[in-house]
């Protein structure tokens, strides 16, 4: 055998493994959405990206990549966004809200004040829930005008409504207890609760306090109370549907107030 030609080869051999560094093996970075794998070595590739793993838009955020983050597209447009409905109203400030009469057909002009709005996790009443918190505000309607002391207040009505998905949350209603779509996650333990603080005449004055308290997941800006005139209200009967009720908060009898 010629040892030095053996040497030689052996020489270029080990030359060429030093020079790769990869003499034994590879040590390979995983594919990613954008790039194979990569050896950290010699930077050789191997095998396909990976791509994106897009989980669906919802409402908070567009289609979302569950590997690196991308996003594509934009968010779901929420269903109040999309009629057009207008949802403004702000605390502590009054707004007109005109009703008929108890006793016959004339209208009494009113105002409603919405106020003390808090979001909290519990109090004495309401329990801690694990990933949802409470929001509250309280309604105040105060009639004073002539028609009113003459002929009284007519029927009113209230309820809430979701700003995002109006027919989910009125389809899953289960006795006050509904169903929201947040981060693209079904909680179905939402709840809604009313409590009739005042609703008699102090001298010339009607005056209605109602305090609401709504139980969501921590975060969610979706719920909408309403509180409609007795001529809106003669749009639906003792429940109304998804179509009844986007008339009820389209209807300009009708005052919304966003617990964002």
């Amino acid at each position: 055998m010629n040892y030095k030609k053996w040497l030689c080869g052996a020489g270029i051999l080990i030359m060429g493994c030093m020079l790769s560094g990869c003499c034994m093996s590879h040590e390979w970075y995983e594919a990613t959405c954008t790039s194979p794998r990569v050896c950290s070595k010699c930077g050789e590739t191997s095998g396909e990206v990976k791509g994106h793993e897009l989980e669906e838009a919802n409402y908070q955020q567009p289609a979302t990549c569950t590997e690196c983050g991308l996003t594509e597209g934009d968010v779901l447009q929420a269903d109040y966004e999309k009629y057009g409905i207008i949802c403004e109203t702000k605390v502590d400030t009054e707004y007109p809200f005109v009703n008929k009469c108890y006793d016959n057909d004339e209208l009494t002009t009113g105002k409603v004040i919405f106020s003390d709005y808090d979001v909290f996790l519990s109090d004495d009443v309401h329990e801690e829930r694990d990933g949802y918190e409470w929001r509250t505000a309280t309604a105040t309607m105060i009639f004073d005008d002539e028609n009113a002391n003459e002929y009284g207040v007519g029927r009113y009505s209230y309820s809430i409504s979701d700003y995002y998905d109006i027919q989910g949350a009125n389809e899953s209603w289960n006795n006050n207890v509904f169903t929201v779509n947040y981060n693209g996650k079904d909680y179905t333990e939402a709840t809604y609760e009313v409590e009739v603080l005042q609703d008699d005449w102090v001298g010339d004055e009607l005056i209605i306090n109602l305090r609401f308290f709504i139980s969501v997941p921590v975060g969610y800006d979706g719920v909408v109370f309403w509180l409609c005139d007795s001529q809106t209200r003669s749009l639906y009967e003792e429940y109304m549907n998804a179509e009844q009720e986007l008339k009820v908060v389209q209807s300009d009898g009708t005052i919304l107030f966003r617990l964002k």
